[in-house]
């Protein structure tokens, strides 16, 4: 039993106020009656069930109270009276703690949450007597003054002709109350509503008095601790009159599941859902229920669009997100931020510049030669011109092509540095509002050839109105772009949208008033369902007001379903790998006296079914549990090559057909489809660093590095072996003299080799002391050098030949032809009882990067017998009879503090056998099969985790 209430005991609206139902309510409303909603979503319900039982009746009007009291508020206040949104209202509540200097907001203090106090009556004044006394104050309200003190700057700036959504409603129930009885009138039914705002229940009561006739509708609960127990009892003290509404007679099951994961829980409602329009039921009859926060709008949104079932949901976000508005923030802050290396790069990479000029290699350049800005963009040019100068000077452009490329680079970064400079520079200090919005309008956005979100503009036409009705003309750039920015950020826009029909995505809030045969609530755990507990400051000022809504909403959840439903409770065991914990309403459930059986046995199959054997990629798929189903644990939908285009197709073949390296073969051991989004794709981002030298830059350094070195000792260089004697007089035998006598060669070439690299970095100068030691312990050079030095005593193997490119086919086991091209860092030779002996070596920075024997005899790591291979093939096309069967890593080492490095790791390796278990990988490769397979840790160190699956 409801008990709802009306202003007039001889009201047209008690039948319609006393019906159970929606429809009920609807059929016994009169004509001309305004109804006001809870959301705006609840709009289109009602008028989706009149039309299904009042086709012939003229439509009532149908609003939310917000826009019920805007109508009002246009019809009874002065001109003069401002009204602000909530964004106009934010920039205010900023200037105001600039205003009194608090650099932090106070205990999230925003302007929605001063709109709720000022509802309930709370005003800055009341606020500060109520705690005026700091020793009474509780815990939670130590931050109250703060609170206070920004409040009333902010309420300063605003003053008193303009009005933010509380104030509104004081202005409008002052206006009322002095307006003669029958003046003006009407006919309201607040509908599905839980309780009213102080302000909305003293605004209705003042209407009634002035012979309005409304009526209130409130939705039943499963208990009595619910909000309109406390606005009931106000109403009938001043004078309304209650209605006995009974309760409808709706009998459903409940059933509860916990699933691994949310991405699980929406696969899992999905299936159902499928299931379910198989049996019969219609899309409109069910719908799906989020948590509030968001955080499974993107995996809903996923599964609409790769599963076949239309949803319908629209997914907004705020303006400042949106990749246009990002890269106008980022050449904002290129202004402010004195032309920042991370802003550059933002704005550049947004893809929203459109110029002749090739800005992409202007960040290439600043990565490559470590230029990080801030220091305006003239340092940028001198930046770029020094390291053209050193380049140079490094080499012969007129015989280097790589060299004369590197030059041609920096050439290119220059004009688009210029360019950009040119574009970004602001004509002043100090601008009025409408000289800012025009300089971001023309030059920023049509100077850099922008195409942006059409509300862009009309933030800045927004922002200059609002400075002149406040007096904040004129201010300097930085200050501009901090007021505006709080505008755009304010503003939502859509980001995406589902079906225009489908299955409906909801809030808790906005399932009530429905009529629903399934229903799958997602996320119902503590901290989604209820919500977090919120700012302390505003749960002691509304007291139980958070939790009061939380049980509501969740109480619509029964609420919203027709006799005989199903609904669908689920929970994640874990998010992120961390557990959840069970929301409280489960247990508080069990108590309710109702019909709700939380151990109901399912008969929809997708809800038990094996998860391994649940399939949805495919439009008509439902819960499929039958034998020979592919598992999820070892299968992925790979590409289908006769579905791809014709340029596709040509370059996908490209890519397969071209020679292997060991690199590419073990990415695709480790997990085909991580080859697939590395490979082909191009997912993954290049590893670059500002600090240290990166991984690629200290391997080049440390290659040329030992090669110059032993062609410097050798006296000339060796590019090819044609006979034994060629071998012999490649060997380089540094034992013949003392090592002492090597370390300053060895320091020079160091030097030359440093000095094509990047300088100037943050730890330029540690990298440059590990390398070259201390007087208190020798340097990672001497090191490396004494290592090298004491291999040749120990294996009298010599090296010959240095980064050796092999292009060659090799033959394994089943007829399969390898197409090989790889190049090995070093070959050594030693004659052993008049044979030769051949030993490839790899260099590695540390031993702890380099694979272990029972890794590569696994045939997880294919670098050594490949090269193994491979030295063999290219010995042999040249006639020579050699046996290479080792192999060594030799490190170079990377901190003096190391112990392990430089060293030196010696293998034996029967490579023919190993190579026999790259025979299925390869095969897959040729076929464009890039099936998910990754070994035991694979999945840790993949940056592709988040969408194999």
């Amino acid at each position: 039993m409801a008990l709802n209430v009306l202003g007039n005991a001889d009201s047209p609206l008690r039948g319609a106020v006393g019906a159970p139902t929606l429809s009920g309510v609807l059929s016994l409303l009169p004509d001309g009656a305004t109804v006001i909603v809870p959301t705006s979503s609840h709009r289109r319900v009602v008028l989706r069930t009149w039309a299904a039982e009042q086709p012939t009746r003229d439509v009532p009007h149908i609003v939310t109270m917000a826009g019920f009291l805007g109508s009002l508020a246009k019809r009874m206040l002065p001109r003069e009276a401002k009204i602000i949104d909530d964004v106009e209202a934010s920039v205010l509540l900023d200037l105001a703690m600039t205003q009194v200097k608090e650099k932090f907001r106070p205990a999230r203090l925003t302007i929605p949450t001063i709109v709720r106090w000022k509802q309930e009556q709370l005003t800055v004044d009341l606020v500060e007597h109520l705690y005026a006394d700091a020793e009474e104050r509780p815990p939670e309200l130590r931050d109250i003054d703060r609170v206070v003190r920004v409040w009333r700057a902010y309420e300063g700036r605003k003053g008193e002709t303009a009005l933010d959504r509380g104030d509104v409603g004081f202005a409008v129930a002052d206006h009322i109350a002095q307006m003669s009885p029958a003046s003006e009138g009407g006919s309201i039914l607040v509908l599905g509503t839980h309780g009213l705002t102080t302000i909305d229940r003293t605004i209705l009561h003042l209407l009634v008095r002035s012979e309005w006739d409304i009526g209130i509708w409130f939705m039943p609960h499963m208990d009595d601790d619910n909000r309109s127990t406390e606005v009931v009892p106000w109403l009938v003290a001043h004078g309304w009159d209650t209605v006995d509404t009974p309760s409808a007679d709706t009998k459903y099951g409940v059933v509860v599941r916990s699933w691994s994961s949310p991405r699980e829980e929406v696969r899992r409602a999905i299936a159902a859902a499928k299931e379910l329009i198989g049996k019969g039921m219609k899309m409109s009859e069910m719908a799906i229920v989020a948590p509030p926060s968001g955080s499974y709008d993107a995996l809903l949104q996923d599964a609409a669009l790769t599963s076949g079932l239309p949803l319908v949901i629209t997914l907004n976000e705020s303006l400042s997100v949106h990749r246009s508005a990002t890269a106008v923030w980022a050449a904002c802050q290129i202004v402010n931020g004195r032309w920042q290396r991370g802003d550059v790069e933002r704005l550049v990479m947004s893809g929203q510049i459109r110029t002749t000029h090739d800005v992409g290699r202007l960040i290439e350049a600043a990565v490559q030669y470590r230029i990080n800005g801030g220091d305006g963009p003239h340092d940028w040019l001198v930046r770029l011109d020094d390291a053209r100068t050193r380049l140079a000077a490094a080499g012969d452009a007129d015989d280097d092509k790589r060299l004369r490329a590197a030059l041609a680079q920096l050439g290119t970064a220059q004009k688009a540095m210029l360019w950009l400079q040119q574009t970004l520079t602001p004509p002043g200090e100090t601008w009025t509002a409408r000289q800012f919005a025009d300089w971001v309008a023309k030059d920023l956005i049509v100077g850099l050839g922008m195409d942006v979100h059409d509300e862009l503009p009309l933030t800045l036409e927004r922002y200059c109105t609002l400075a002149d009705r406040h007096a904040l003309n004129h201010a300097r750039f930085r200050e501009h772009v901090e007021r505006w920015w709080t505008i755009v950020q304010g503003t939502s826009i859509t980001s995406w949208s589902g079906s225009p029909a489908g299955v409906a995505v909801l809030r808790p809030g906005e399932v009530r008033l429905r009529s629903l045969s399934a229903l799958f609530v997602l996320g119902v755990i503590d901290g989604e369902m209820p919500t977090d507990a919120g700012d302390p400051i505003d749960e002691a000022l509304m007291e139980g007001q958070r939790v009061h809504m939380d049980r509501e909403n969740f109480s619509d959840l029964f609420h919203g379903v027709r006799d005989g439903a199903t609904v669908v409770l689920s929970r994640p065991v874990s998010i992120d790998g961390d557990p959840t914990l069970t929301s409280p309403f489960f247990r508080e459930a069990q108590e309710w006296e109702t019909t709700i059986d939380l151990n109901e046995p399912s008969s929809i199959e997708a809800l038990d079914t094996p998860q391994h054997r649940l399939l949805l990629d495919r439009a008509d798929d439902l819960a499929y549990s039958g034998e020979g189903a592919p598992l999820m644990t070892d299968h992925q939908v790979g590409i289908d090559i006769n579905a791809l285009t014709p340029a596709a197709r040509t370059k996908l073949e490209e890519h397969v057909n071209q020679a292997l390296n060991p690199s590419r073969l073990d990415v695709m051991i480790s997990c085909p489809y991580a080859y697939y989004g590395r490979r082909i794709l191009g997912l993954d981002e290049p590893m670059t660093g500002d600090e240290l030298l990166t991984p690629l830059e200290r391997g080049t350094l440390m290659h040329g590095v030992a090669q110059a070195f032993f062609d410097r000792v050798r006296g000339f260089s060796v590019t090819d072996i044609t006979g034994i004697d060629d071998i012999l007089s490649a060997m380089i035998d540094l034992t013949q003299k003392p090592l002492a006598h090597w370390l300053p060669i060895l320091h020079d070439v160091f030097l030359a080799q440093r000095a094509k690299l990047p300088a100037g970095y943050l730890y330029d100068e540690a990298e440059q002391r590990a390398f070259e030691g201390t007087a208190e312990r020798p340097g990672l050079l001497e090191r490396w050098l004494t290592t090298e030095y004491a291999a040749q005593i120990d294996n009298a193997s010599y090296p010959i030949l240095f980064e050796l490119d092999v292009q060659t086919d090799l033959i394994i086991e089943g007829g399969v032809v390898i197409p090989l091209r790889l190049r090995i860092d070093r070959v050594d030779a030693a004659i052993v009882d008049g044979d030769v002996k051949i030993t490839v070596i790899d260099y590695k920075t540390t031993a702890k990067g380099t694979p272990t024997k029972p890794v590569i005899e696994r045939g997880e790591s294919t670098q050594m017998p490949l090269y193994l291979a491979a030295i063999t093939a290219w010995f042999a096309e040249r006639n020579l009879d050699v046996v290479a069967q080792d192999a060594r890593y030799h490190t170079f080492g990377k901190s003096l503090r190391s112990v392990d490095d430089p060293t030196v790791k010696e293998l034996v390796l029967q490579y023919d056998e190993i190579l026999k278990n790259v025979e299925p990988v390869v095969m897959e490769l040729s076929e464009g099969r890039f099936p998910v397979r990754p070994n035991s840790k694979a999945c840790v160190y993949c940056g592709l985790n988040e969408i194999c699956r």
